[in-house]
């Protein structure tokens, strides 16, 4: 069976913002504020505004806003969604929650299938990661990412919805930058749920060959988030 799905350079970007709330009650006000945006998003634009929250109902605080904004200007979005512009907004959701610096990411790898824009979001899994490296390895193991994006096509891992991929310069805040941690790899993963993510996809043998192709450049830095969708679109 063949799965359709498409590789493509990306010119647009993603964004991540992470929203710590001040509580389990203020994380509710956050999504039911940014829920309503979403059709501002579409209409601006943007392919994903997406809103999550963590996998484990212990985690009872963030938020994670997932935004794909294109390469053109986008004027409403600047008045209408979460924005530095956007004043009283963004005073309301500062009263709730710490906003995090937002990670803005250009993938070198990007990869996708059509049923992501089909797919209840309510049934998917996401995965954020990042990955440290050592300075001046982080391109080039973006090759080994490049492999595994084409193993969850061949082999038709079909609940693979979407995976991008950046190498960035590493540490989003300055003083981070400035500890000299060398580079990072990010990642956002989309699966068709959390079952497939333990049961089939981390066995497969891609997962340890990215490791043998790139693991003596890392420099043992690592984060993983687990969330899952509850308000907006990713298709």
């Amino acid at each position: 069976m063949t799965v359709a799905s498409y590789f493509f350079i990306m010119t647009s970007t993603i964004h991540l913002t992470t929203f710590e709330a001040n509580s389990a009650e203020d994380r509710e006000k956050v999504v039911t504020i940014l829920t309503p945006l979403q059709p501002h998003a579409v209409s601006a634009g943007l392919s994903k505004f997406c809103i999550c929250i963590p996998d484990d109902p212990a985690d009872a605080t963030p938020v994670l806003l997932i935004e794909e904004i294109p390469p053109s200007p986008i004027s409403t979005w600047a008045s209408d969604g979460y924005n530095p512009s956007n004043l009283t907004l963004n005073s309301v959701l500062e009263t709730l929650s710490t906003i995090q610096p937002t990670q803005k990411l250009l993938p070198g790898v990007s990869f996708y299938r059509p049923s992501l824009a089909t797919t209840p979001v309510e049934d998917l899994f996401i995965v954020t990661a990042m990955f440290g490296f050592r300075p001046g390895t982080a391109l080039r193991a973006l090759q080994g990412w490049r492999e595994f994006a084409g193993y969850c096509e061949e082999e038709e891992e079909e609940d693979v919805l979407g995976y991008y991929v950046a190498a960035v310069e590493a540490g989003i805040q300055e003083e981070e930058k400035a500890a000299g941690e060398g580079e990072e790899i990010r990642t956002l993963e989309i699966y068709a749920s959390k079952k497939f993510v333990y049961d089939v996809h981390l066995k497969s043998p891609a997962v340890g060959r990215n490791q043998e192709q790139n693991g003596a450049w890392r420099n043992g830095r690592r984060g993983v988030g687990r969330w899952r969708v509850v308000g907006g679109s990713l298709g």
